[in-house]
């Protein structure tokens, strides 16, 4: 794993950035969003699980039975067209996934790394859903945002922009903590970019070690 505490301290990667990183001058996280309307009145009705990396949670058009809140590590947000997985998106420590309201997911969740989760009955869930307005449309604003990609590749001309914009989506969602590691393989940002596994590790190698000549390999 990659230490995150380094990648979030790095500056955007350019085009002549080959060699080294300078020092990052002040950067601003995206603005967390306010759990509290959801987390309030969930408290107490949850039960923690746990999955070691690449454990299938759900697939997608199983039976909608469980909320998750991720509490450690990481789970990605999958469909499968044909007989390939894409990546829509990723949740990490404090997000919500899953579905009201719906019989069934409509996506696939698996973890990128070893995963602590809350999981709430959906019976629960679904009668605060009717019965608090405000809690609803924050956990429904929440379980839309997969959608709405944080990230959309055509937006970037070249890899290094779609892996540089991906990176810099991250630094309000993943803990700022020293010892933090990226909870993702250069496989799952590859699939999740359309991009190469190779050009991920390029440009994680850059950012966490401060040269490009220096060798780190991606998660397994």
């Amino acid at each position: 794993m990659y230490a995150w505490s380094r990648i979030a301290a790095a500056p955007p990667i350019t085009e002549n950035s080959h060699n080294s990183f300078a020092p990052a001058a002040g950067r601003a996280a995206r603005p967390q969003p306010d759990y509290t309307d959801v987390v309030t009145p969930l408290r107490g009705l949850g039960s923690v699980v746990r999955f070691q990396r690449g454990a299938v949670i759900f697939r997608e058009r199983d039976h909608a039975s469980v909320i998750y809140r991720v509490i450690s590590g990481g789970v990605a947000l999958s469909r499968i067209t044909g007989r390939r997985r894409h990546i829509l998106d990723f949740r990490f420590a404090g997000e919500f996934f899953g579905a009201v309201h719906r019989p069934e997911y409509t996506t696939g969740a698996e973890t990128t790394s070893d995963c602590v989760l809350m999981s709430y009955p959906r019976g629960y869930v679904d009668n605060m859903f009717d019965e608090l307005p405000q809690f609803g449309r924050a956990l429904a604003a929440l379980l839309a945002e997969p959608v709405q990609s944080s990230v959309d590749p055509a937006e970037s001309r070249t890899a290094r922009e779609r892996i540089e914009a991906f990176l810099l989506s991250l630094s309000g969602r993943i803990a700022d903590r020293e010892e933090a590691n990226l909870p993702l393989s250069c496989d799952d940002i590859a699939d999740r970019l359309d991009v190469s596994p190779a050009a991920v590790d390029f440009a994680l190698r850059a950012f966490t070690s401060g040269t490009a000549d220096q060798t780190v390999d991606c998660a397994a």
